[in-house]
């Protein structure tokens, strides 16, 4: 519990405990008066106050007892009112991660990069964030911009440590068993409209890709600022927007749009702040988040396709990201882990308990946007659920990773279960069809082991999936023939 309001509370109630019960032994008794604090009464004292304690402690005054159950009442309820709940993820091999960067494709396969020097890695999920393995290990390196299309195709913009700096982006289409090397420019953002077509900017440039990031060339950018790219955003083919920051003013950000499909980009407005990300959720609706160099935290809704803008100041450091689910509902998020949500478009903001005062640094959305992660420094990761509201649900199994990973004859899976429960145990290949059921039925707690082995099965990707009453696992394998 990293709230600082709840200890500030929960002090105040022992302080105000302690008070009253020292005030009370004063009125009643006067043993305080001849009391040293000296080795040698040490232990004297302890037992006066403990005798003391024991018989006056259920006399202390009605309005302090009101007052610490209204206190115990009100820190349980912002810990469980708390809509994101922390997941501790484990590593595999390694705790260096720092800073997070990452993206879900669904509630359970994820990938994540370290904004911080760690090796290169590249990590990759399959249970929902609880633990990750390693898909790539590299020289030393700042992996600062990472998102995957689906199962298969994905990239990693990489800046390596070292001098002389290298840029360049890495790109899987096999879902992260290999990954090509394609030297880029020092870009700040990539966006991507399809497998082929995509954006990227750097320092006073936005570049074009039409062949999947092989290749770029530079675009026409109206504008005499020198600035660097932070977010883009499409809501179609043909019109997008940029977010960008001046780099000839401190605290300036920069709006540019196309509506040509980025062929030209303009500069549409101007402000006295850094412009983080920017989303619009139709062509008239949109907003942006950023801050100060202060850490005040700004955000601007449109409503008009983005010729007025209307600035909501709030009380917080500088904001990082915003996502919106749907045309009303939304999230930004900060440093010192400051969420603010708005169910009305952006109109209205209100803060919400997030549990941790870490740096978050992006966040994402899957299932129809019923659930959500963050991503954080220090090794935390966040999750949000709106239709269970993620209750405790501490897993009951706790599942390995299959041995061998690649396999030509057979694999073994071993999982612990904590409980007595039914367990079922598929296997299903890439597109999500049905290929084998390996077991179903009732199993004791305990540790169990279920081998593979295919017959008549072309090489290639499969998925265990191991589900019980409480938890859903799956395992990532690759068939070689």
């Amino acid at each position: 519990m990293k709230n600082i309001r709840t200890y500030i509370i929960i002090l105040n109630s022992l302080y105000l405990l302690v008070f009253t019960w020292v005030e009370k032994q004063k009125q009643r008794t006067g043993w305080y008066k001849n009391v040293t604090f000296n080795k040698c009464k040490k232990a004297t004292m302890l037992k006066v106050r403990f005798k003391i304690c024991k018989k006056s402690i259920i006399k202390l005054p009605y309005i302090t007892i009101c007052y610490l159950v209204i206190n115990v009442l009100f820190c349980t309820s912002l810990i469980l009112a708390q809509e994101w709940k922390s997941i501790v993820p484990i590593f595999e091999t390694s705790n260096e991660v720092s800073s997070m960067n990452g993206i879900f494709l669904d509630e359970n396969n994820g990938w994540l990069t370290s904004n911080w020097p760690d090796s290169g890695r590249i990590w990759q999920t399959t249970n929902g964030g609880r633990n990750w393995r390693v898909s790539r290990k590299g020289e030393l390196a700042y992996l600062t911009i990472i998102n995957f299309f689906d199962r298969l195709n994905g990239f990693v913009k990489v800046e390596t440590f070292n001098k002389p700096r290298k840029h360049y982006v890495l790109k899987t289409n096999n879902g992260g068993n290999t990954w090509r090397e394609i030297a880029v420019p020092n870009f700040t953002a990539i966006t991507y409209l399809d497998t082929l077509n995509g954006f990227a900017g750097a320092i006073d440039a936005i570049y074009q890709t039409t062949d999947g990031g092989y290749s770029w060339l530079p675009v026409r950018v109206d504008t005499n600022a020198v600035f660097y790219i932070t977010k883009f955003y499409f809501f179609n083919e043909d019109n997008g927007w940029a977010s960008g920051i001046n780099m000839h003013y401190t605290d300036t950000g920069i709006l540019l749009n196309t509506t040509d499909g980025g062929k030209t980009w303009h500069i549409r407005m101007a402000q006295a702040y850094l412009i983080h990300d920017i989303e619009f959720v139709d062509s008239l609706n949109g907003v942006i988040v950023g801050g100060n160099m202060r850490g005040a935290a700004k955000i601007q809704v449109t409503n008009d396709g983005g010729i007025t803008w209307v600035t909501h100041h709030l009380y917080g450091p500088t904001l990082t990201d915003i996502e919106f689910i749907d045309k009303n509902h939304g999230w930004a998020i900060g440093y010192y882990g400051f969420i603010f949500k708005t169910n009305d478009g952006g109109e209205n903001w209100e803060k919400v308990e997030s549990g941790t005062d870490e740096h978050l640094v992006n966040m994402c959305f899957v299932e129809n946007g019923t659930v959500g992660y963050i991503f954080c420094s220090n090794k935390t990761l966040l999750k949000y659920d709106r239709e269970t509201d993620i209750d405790d649900g501490s897993p009951n199994i706790i599942v390995s990773y299959n041995y061998p990973n690649p396999f030509i004859k057979s694999t073994i899976l071993t999982y612990r279960l904590l409980e007595n429960d039914n367990i079922n145990i598929s296997i299903y290949d890439i597109t999500g069809r049905l290929v084998e059921n390996l077991y179903s039925g009732l199993q004791e707690q305990g540790v169990h082991s279920v081998n593979w082995n295919p017959s008549n099965i072309s090489s290639g990707i499969y998925f265990f999936h191991i589900k019980t009453s409480r938890s859903t696992e799956v395992r990532k394998v690759l068939l070689l023939n």
